[in-house]
């Protein structure tokens, strides 16, 4: 667990942790990139003037100018990126999800297992996707919502989240009392059996679940529920997104073609 003594110094004498971790490292990485550009850049221009290829006092001055750029975006890059994510924990135990920041302040949220609403795990980009990186939203009671960016596996994590909730809501059952006559008993018996609910109808069409539509049913479910169908938006919606693209590609063809044909 990632910086467990750091995140767990709240943890209740009968909690025990499931998950303690940061905010994946890539995260750091993409915030370096123009740091890591303007450093490039320097070590570009100290290069071109110790080879010869370029001299002077203005030259000279582009370096410092460039140095200058690449502290200031380090100092940025510590600031913004690197202090946040070392401090900011995520924490899972079996009965509380802690979002905790503990630095030069100290921010905290915290929802109880046995409060938790919904649980939905979500990839924004291609390249969380790629790396298995997403976010984990966590809606509670009185509209508390905790969220967890960036993290690896979110679908495992979803599905951790809803096992503890499932383990941490037993099922209530209503006491009734009971009736002196035997009859009514009997009667009241009866009416309290539940009846079977009828079964709920597949969504007209064809709901193969055909790829990319396998992507969008493998989400954590619920015991009692059932994918009754897969809908994605009409293949129309990607042509007029497309025209843009599609008309310049078009003109660069047809003008390509053109080109060959006067040359013939």
């Amino acid at each position: 667990m990632d910086g467990a003594s750091h995140g767990l110094r709240g943890l209740m004498p009968d909690e025990t942790a499931h998950l303690v971790t940061r905010a994946h490292p890539w995260r750091l990485i993409c915030g370096a990139g123009p740091c890591m550009l303007s450093g490039v850049g320097l070590v570009a221009a100290l290069y071109c003037q110790g080879s010869g290829i370029f001299a002077g006092p203005l030259w000279s001055a582009s370096e410092v100018l460039l140095g200058l750029l690449a502290a200031l975006l380090l100092v940025r890059w510590a600031i913004t990126d690197a202090y946040p994510w070392w401090y900011t924990l995520f924490i899972i135990t079996d009965q509380r999800v802690v979002r905790t920041f503990h630095g030069l302040t100290h921010a905290e949220q915290e929802i109880f297992v046995g409060k938790i609403q919904a649980v939905r795990a979500s990839t924004g980009t291609f390249w969380q996707w790629a790396l298995g990186l997403g976010t984990v939203e966590i809606n509670g009671t009185g509209d508390s919502q905790i969220r967890f960016t960036d993290i690896a596996a979110p679908r495992q994590v979803a599905a951790l989240l809803l096992g503890l909730k499932e383990a941490a809501t037993p099922p209530t059952v209503p006491s009734l009392a009971l009736i002196d006559d035997p009859a009514l008993q009997a009667v009241l018996d009866d009416l309290a059996q539940p009846e079977p609910l009828p079964a709920a109808a597949a969504l007209p069409g064809d709901q193969r679940r055909h790829w990319p539509l396998s992507r969008a049913v493998q989400v954590p479910l619920e015991p009692d529920e059932v994918v009754l169908g897969v809908v994605s938006r009409h293949w129309w919606v990607l042509i007029t997104r497309a025209r843009v693209p599609g008309l310049l590609l078009g003109a660069a063809l047809l003008m390509g073609w053109l080109t060959l044909w006067a040359h013939q």
